[in-house]
């Protein structure tokens, strides 16, 4: 009769899934053939950072943007990792996809703020908070109004 996997095993196993890699093993491969080293990665760990970003990008980002933002984490990883630093891998690709994701929020807020569709505003409404009708030449409209803001 086969004797049952203890719990904590199991649980590892679940987690990493049956044919994974150890951390070590993959930071060995990042460094020794980076080409296995960042599918071995990316296989281990898209699902977990895509979450992260996820989470983070799900209200003002597109799918598309997301995966982006997996695949750049990726490429930070595999340039800036550094084997000797000691810490888990799995914290550090955390920690890198937290800060990517956010760095993509702050750009777009920033850049949101700097932009406003012409679509979006009542051009009419924005002259009149801009300026009195007074400052308008004979000829021109509130929408010219805007143009020489």
């Amino acid at each position: 009769m086969k004797a049952l996997m203890p719990e904590k095993e199991m649980r590892i196993i679940f987690q990493k899934g049956e044919g994974s890699m150890t951390d070590s093993e993959i930071i060995g491969k990042m460094f020794s053939e980076p080409d296995e080293g960042f599918r071995l990665l990316f296989d281990e760990y898209h699902q977990y950072v895509y979450t992260i970003a996820y989470n983070i990008l799900r209200k003002s980002f597109n799918s598309h943007d997301i995966k982006e933002c997996v695949v750049d984490v990726m490429s930070d990883v595999m340039m800036n990792y550094d084997r000797n630093n000691g810490g888990s891998l799995k914290a550090y690709i955390g920690t890198v996809a937290k800060n990517h994701a956010l760095d993509m929020c702050s750009m777009l807020k920033k850049s949101s703020a700097r932009n406003i569709a012409i679509d979006d505003v009542d051009v009419t409404e924005l002259a009149s908070d801009a300026v009195s009708y007074t400052h308008l030449r004979a000829h021109e409209t509130p929408e010219h109004l805007v143009c020489r803001l």
